[in-house]
């Protein structure tokens, strides 16, 4: 019986190390996008900018993504992809915008050049919203994928992070300034 023990051992041993030398066993690699800031508190009439970010634990040639928001309360104003240090090469789909609807999107697809990306914090654009309406709003990852540069084009994508903001009435500290140069402004031209 223990020889039937040792053998088994052995046998098990040696289908690990098989399976671990062809890759199957082997830590799985993703990548995935991400947004920053990824949350934070703003004023009606205000507007904010929020980059778009990706995460990489391979060489990756290319990404694209549609990113969905709340046309209630946020409106894409600008997208940027000429921002400094982006790790995208060329633009097969220049990012665009849309807020029409309901559900307003921003959308993008990039390649990026031999030897690809793999790292932290690979910057891709950056997007300018303006605060329509107080309340909360979230920023989300639709329609996402991430392809390794392994020759094959292997989706590599996982779920991205959301980002959540809160949006506040506009700030009265403005408003009460703005009044007061005004008075000021009038009390003066009238003297």
């Amino acid at each position: 019986m223990e020889k039937k023990n040792k053998n088994s051992k052995i046998l098990g041993a040696a289908i690990f190390s098989v399976l671990l030398f062809f890759g199957i066993l082997s830590q799985t690699e993703a990548a995935y996008f991400y947004f920053s800031p990824d949350k934070g508190s703003y004023y009606k009439n205000e507007n904010f900018k929020v980059s778009v970010f990706v995460n990489s634990d391979i060489s990756i040639n290319a990404a694209e993504a549609i990113i969905n928001f709340p046309t209630e309360y946020l409106e894409a104003a600008t997208v940027n992809n000429i921002v400094n240090n982006s790790i995208i090469d060329l633009w097969v789909q220049k990012p665009s915008f849309s807020n029409a609807g309901n559900t307003g999107n921003v959308r993008f697809e990039g390649v990026i050049l031999n030897p690809g990306y793999s790292g932290p914090n690979g910057k891709l654009l950056e997007i300018t919203f303006r605060i329509k309406k107080e309340g909360a709003a979230e920023l989300n990852f639709d329609g996402f994928s991430i392809l390794a540069n392994d020759g094959l084009g292997t989706n590599v994508s996982t779920p991205g992070a959301n980002a959540s903001f809160v949006l506040l009435p506009a700030n009265g500290m403005l408003l009460v300034c703005a009044a007061l140069i005004f008075v000021l402004l009038f009390n003066y031209s009238t003297i």
